[in-house]
């Protein structure tokens, strides 16, 4: 699939640079080129490409400046935006919606491979809309019309290789848990190609935002609704500026009203049961979390600490749920760890004040004073143990993070 390319930058030997390093890609690029800002809003208006290079310093118009334009033009606001610079700071880039952020000089490698990561979404969206479905998953909302997905849901039940697609773009694996913490570990064992599980991440300011979300598999359904927890989350971050609108508790509150429609139980036709949501403050070595069916786990002084959460047996996108907004305070060195029961989903064998299994608390007991790597070895290693005698009926995820 061609994508089409557009650079805006007052130099032309960048110019040039960008020219010539995707014209000789195999995957085929078509490139355009824009001196200012002002010439960059025109020509995005005229060929709506596919993403767009912009440069922050240029003449007549900065790259800031047409950034904003750009997303405050309903023709122009979805098109992926990674910003070039020298030296100056992301965080205003990425508060008027630019996708990511790229230092100059740039490593040719790096470019295109930020590059390919922002287009796969683009092209697995150009892909949807060639089979006639009219789902769109955007950055900021997400807008499906009711009518048309349920009249064409038993096609796209049956459309495994768009699932498929869709998962890929937000896997577990995508968590850029390596741009917040220097040690962590992320262990991921689905039951199929099409993980139910997800890991989203961000960060405002000085606070690291996590949410993880445990779906029973079911292919689509289970892709949309992760998918769509994605993008509502996306635009709560990007649209709440306030420190105390941001506490994890308001978070699923949101969240929750977005998904308790009928018009939402007809499209997903499924609930996310088990869902947590932490905000980690690593100066202030604290920690908000909110979350459904989920506990977190802390190690503080040698000792495996429960941090547990709201009890429901629907979960979220029930109307009346209400949600409880907890702090703990941390230490260096503490072990934070956020899983699921994978181990033994037969919830009715265990005891009603439980959420996870002994086996886990078994496992967490013995590897945590190992580091992170081998921990997220050890664990894999129990599971395979275990795997041999019970047959694995949901995804696996674990995430332990050193603070």
């Amino acid at each position: 699939m061609t994508n089409k390319i557009l650079i805006a930058d007052d130099s032309k030997l960048v110019v040039s640079l960008v020219k010539n390093i995707f014209e000789n890609e195999q995957d085929g690029y078509t490139i355009i080129s824009a001196v200012d800002g002002k010439d960059a809003i025109e020509k995005a208006e005229k060929e709506l490409p596919d993403i767009i290079l912009m440069d922050w310093q240029m003449p007549e118009m900065s790259g800031i400046e047409a950034l904003k334009l750009l997303k405050e033009n309903e023709k122009t606001k979805s098109i992926p935006v990674l910003m070039l610079t020298a030296s100056e700071s992301n965080n205003e880039a990425f508060e008027f919606g630019a996708n990511d952020f790229i230092q100059k000089p740039f490593n040719k490698t790096e470019l295109i491979a930020r590059v390919a990561t922002s287009l796969e979404l683009v092209n697995a969206l150009k892909e949807i809309k060639l089979k006639s479905v009219d789902l769109e998953i955007q950055y900021n909302k997400l807008k499906i019309q009711k009518d048309i997905l349920v009249k064409q849901k038993k096609e796209l039940s049956e459309s495994r290789d768009i699932a498929f697609k869709i998962s890929q773009i937000i896997s577990p694996e995508k968590n850029n848990l390596d741009h917040f913490f220097q040690e962590f570990f992320f262990l991921s064992l689905p039951i199929n190609e099409i993980q139910s599980n997800f890991i989203w991440t961000a960060k405002k300011e000085d606070v690291i935002f996590i949410c993880a979300g445990f779906i029973s598999n079911s292919n689509l359904s289970t892709v949309l609704l992760s998918s769509g927890i994605i993008n509502v989350l996306n635009m709560l971050i990007n649209d709440y500026e306030s420190e105390n609108e941001l506490l994890p508790a308001q978070i699923l509150t949101i969240l929750n009203e977005k998904f308790k429609s009928d018009t939402e139980q007809v499209i997903f036709n499924k609930r996310c049961s088990d869902l947590i949501f932490c905000s980690i403050d690593l100066d202030k070595r604290s920690m908000q979390y909110s979350g459904i069916n989920v506990p977190v786990f802390v190690i503080k002084n040698n000792k495996l600490v429960e941090l547990k959460t709201n009890r429901n047996e629907i979960g979220i996108s029930e109307k009346n749920i209400k949600f409880t907004n907890h702090k703990v305070q941390l230490a260096k060195g503490d072990l934070i760890y956020i899983l699921n029961d994978g181990f033994n989903e037969n919830k009715a064998t265990l005891s009603k004040s439980s959420y996870i299994s002994d086996e886990i608390l078994n496992v967490l007991n013995k590897i945590y004073k190992k580091d992170m790597g081998k921990q997220k070895e050890l664990f894999e290693k129990a599971f395979k143990l275990w795997k041999k005698d019970i047959k694995q009926i949901n995804d696996i995820l674990v995430l332990g993070i050193k603070v």
